[in-house]
């Protein structure tokens, strides 16, 4: 009671001593404070990342956070990519603070809490950073936010509404890089002059321009070609570039002659192939006539037109000779090839699909399309036709699509199995046992308790509890962990989002020592489960554990050889009275030949080759064996035991025939037969 009263004497000192110190004066609370989502780039294009940072400004009584990535359509989050500032956790006297990612839901999550102090800061306070890829086809501006702000003091009051969110806008342009482009070049090969390089050519054809240089005496112009001695295409004709480029000026004498005027004539019909081709022009004389006009790619009329290589004609003139030809359009039954799978989602749906001649992709500008049947859940339907024009002509052909069902919500599980499995159904004592801990198919999964339930007769092997590889991230769990002690538990709690699985998940292993003088079936059990969802809900009730049993034997000494001297040898002759022979065990004991008034036996084989008991009072001709059992039993029998595996009998140094070993829990025996005898 004195040290009551000091102690309440004591209080009011000090309290009337505190009321007499000054009142400190402190700063008033950050009334506005802003989270500032930043951009490290203000463009970008499909295909760019965005590494993002959030900063929150001056703050004051911030005792716990929790804040949401809201991130637009057209950019998806980077896995992995999260990372809280340096040091976060100290900085704001938190004792937990976590940036968590969930790539299933999309909702990626930073919260933290303290218990001892709130953070006041007058500058700013870099939280975490993360990363955004464009999207293919994105357009426009985007913004990345935060939602689902909650801000509370440690006292627990609601300081959410002093918070605000400043977004970074950036700009993506589906610009794509400009295209590669090559430099021609021109070389007078023996002619004289320069023609200027041509820059910023682009890949595929190039129409050749024409002859800039002098042509050497005595020689014209034929054409370029891309080396010195190459065959010559004629200027305005068109070269596919790949590269950059020198073109040869080609040269040839000047005839001093002059060809007759041709007749020109085709020969064949020409149909659209996707390549070049030449058409056969008859009348046309290589030797002493140019032409141009005779190659042709897609479908439609071409002019060929002759001249002479000498400038004029015999009779005098110089008009080109010329004749039209064509190239037809290529008629086809396309295969529509559709690429993808659909879901109705209550929107007509609208696949993807190429048209294609042999694998050959043809331009949507050659056909018209339709879509049928693509409005509920079921078959679809496309179908193409020909448009005037172009290289084909398209025969009207179609192709079906499935459209399947929106995919189910997930499973919800109402009955979860939790399973120990051992990794021997028998041991003896000493043994080690390794148990594993699965987890059946299990939803709406935020936490987890459950204790080891053991036997006596079962030792936890120190140091062996551990949790299977990875568990934490597997379940997106904030903390697990498997305490070993007095009790052994394992204990597991997520914040941000429930853990579903439709497969089992291995929780953990540990491993048991057999007591000495155990035996009998022993259960591992679990006890005292408790399964909470993020929310609170209580799922316990959905839990149940499928133990795991292992029978413990004592353990024997195994007898695997027996070795013994009988009279067996000299008893099986002509006329010789029936008796049973005497064996004694030399190797082996305490195993015995089981040969008595009942056991054992003399057996004959009989005219069919069948082995028969043998009754008769003296030993007539034919072919005798004896049959007994080895066996141990009796008080021996808990301490010896014929091996399993096998044993080996020898009776005066012969082996005998053996069988499989027989074993129980107090005796052991096998079934033996001596040599044949034949008696005559």
């Amino acid at each position: 009671m004195n040290k009551k009263i000091t102690s309440m004497l004591l209080c009011f000192v000090m309290i009337f001593s505190m009321m007499t110190i000054a009142v400190p004066v402190y700063a008033a609370p950050v009334a506005s404070t802003t989270l500032t989502v930043a951009a490290d780039k203000t463009t970008a294009a499909p295909g760019d990342e965005i590494t993002y940072t959030i900063t929150m400004g001056p703050v004051s009584d911030l005792g716990s956070i929790q804040m949401v990535l809201d991130i637009p359509a057209g950019l998806t989050y980077v896995a992995g990519s999260r990372s809280l500032a340096s040091g976060l956790k100290a900085t704001l006297g938190f004792d937990d603070v976590a940036f968590t990612e969930n790539m299933t839901t999309g909702r990626h999550t930073i919260n933290g809490v303290a218990s001892a102090a709130n953070y006041e800061s007058a500058a700013d306070t870099v939280i975490a950073t993360f990363k955004c890829k464009v999207d293919a086809g994105a357009t426009g501006s985007l913004e990345v936010g935060l939602k689902e702000l909650e801000f509370y003091s440690v006292d627990f009051i609601d300081i959410t509404s002093r918070f605000s969110v400043v977004k970074t806008a950036v700009a993506i342009s589906g610009a794509t890089p400009p295209p590669a482009t090559y430099t021609v070049s021109f070389d007078a090969n023996g002619g004289t002059g320069t023609m200027a390089e041509v820059t910023g050519v682009s890949a595929g054809a190039y129409t050749l321009p024409a002859n800039g240089f002098t042509a050497p005496e005595g020689k014209r112009f034929v054409g370029w070609a891309t080396s010195a001695s190459g065959t010559a295409t004629a200027a305005g004709e068109a070269i596919t570039v790949s590269d950059n480029v020198t073109l040869y000026a080609i040269w040839e004498e000047i005839p001093t002659s002059h060809p007759a005027k041709p007749t020109l004539g085709i020969t064949g019909t020409y149909t659209y192939s996707g390549s070049a081709q030449t058409v056969t022009v008859t009348g046309f004389d290589s030797a002493t006539m140019l032409i141009s006009g005779n190659v042709g790619t897609n479908a439609g009329t071409y002019t060929a037109s002759v001249t002479s290589k000498s400038g004029r004609w015999a009779d005098g003139t110089s008009t080109p000779v010329t004749i039209e030809w064509s190239i037809g359009r290529k008629t086809v039954t396309p295969v529509i090839r559709v690429s993808g799978t659909y879901t109705y989602t209550g929107t007509p749906v609208e696949p993807t699909f190429t048209v294609e001649d042999g694998g050959v992709v043809i331009s949507t500008s050659e056909y018209a399309r339709s879509i049928t049947d693509n409005d509920a859940v079921g078959t679809g339907k496309i179908t193409v036709s020909d448009k005037t024009g172009g290289n084909y002509e398209i025969l009207t052909t179609s192709q079906t699509f499935e459209i399947s069902a929106p995919t189910p919500p997930p499973t919800v599980y109402t009955s979860t199995e939790i399973k120990i499995t051992a990794d021997k159904t028998d041991a003896k004592t000493g043994d080690e046992i390794t148990y594993t801990i699965t987890m059946g198919p299990v939803s709406e999964l935020g936490s987890i308790q459950m204790k080891l339930k053991l036997p006596a007769g079962l030792t936890v092997v120190a140091g062996s509890c551990q949790l299977a590889a990875g568990l934490k991230a597997t379940l997106g769990f904030d903390d697990i962990s498997f305490t070993e002690g007095t009790d052994f538990v394992i204990t597991g709690i997520a914040s941000a989002a429930n853990y579903r699985s439709d497969a089992d998940t291995v929780i953990a292993t540990f491993k048991c020592k057999v007591d000495a003088g155990v035996s009998g079936n022993l259960t591992a059990d679990l006890k005292e489960l408790e399964f909470y969802s993020v929310d609170f809900t209580d799922n316990t009730s959905r839990f149940s554990v499928a133990p795991a049993t292992v029978a413990v034997t004592i353990d024997r000494t195994k007898v695997n050889k027996v070795e013994g001297t009988s009279d067996t040898a000299t008893i099986p002759v002509y006329g010789g009275a029936y008796k049973k022979p005497s064996v004694t065990v030399t190797t082996g004991a305490p195993a015995y030949f089981d040969i008595g008034y009942a056991n054992g036996h003399w057996l004959k084989k009989n005219s069919a080759g069948i082995w028969e008991r043998y009754t008769g009072a003296t030993f007539t001709e034919g072919t005798y064996k004896f049959d007994c059992q080895v066996r141990i039993d009796k008080a021996a029998g808990l301490t010896h035991v014929l091996d399993s595996a096998g044993v080996t009998v020898t009776v005066d140094g012969v082996a005998w025939t053996t069988d499989t070993p027989r074993v129980a829990d107090t005796f052991s025996y096998i079934n033996v037969n001596s040599p044949e005898f034949t008696v005559t």
